[in-house]
């Protein structure tokens, strides 16, 4: 039987899973509604999310790659490497915004 995996269950799964660790690494049990407070996102939300009821918004999910880095960004699918250059572009300054425009119209 073949089962195909859906964007929701990475990120249900990726999210259960990290709330699990978090309690083993805490020792003791915790809840949904702290575990949402590490990354300033309510418990109905993060609880919606851990279900896979519910995508994460994109203000979430930006506080969720926040919290774990370069994993979460996987587990939505996302390249690191554009993430990075696109969260870093206003840093940037002129003539390295216009390299990497034309390294990327060079390579269509």
């Amino acid at each position: 039987m073949l089962i195909t995996l859906t964007f929701m269950d990475h990120v249900s799964d990726y999210l259960m899973r990290k709330f699990l660790d978090w309690q083993k690494e805490s020792g003791e049990l915790k809840s949904v509604t702290d575990f949402g407070k590490l990354m300033g996102i309510d418990q109905v939300h993060m609880s919606l999310y851990i279900r896979g009821k519910r995508p994460p918004t994109p203000k979430h999910k930006r506080l969720i790659i926040e919290h774990f880095g370069e994993d979460a960004l996987i587990a939505f699918g996302e390249d690191p490497d554009l993430y990075s250059v696109m969260k870093n572009w206003e840093f940037l300054n002129t003539e390295q915004r216009k390299r990497i425009i034309g390294i990327a119209k060079k390579n269509k």
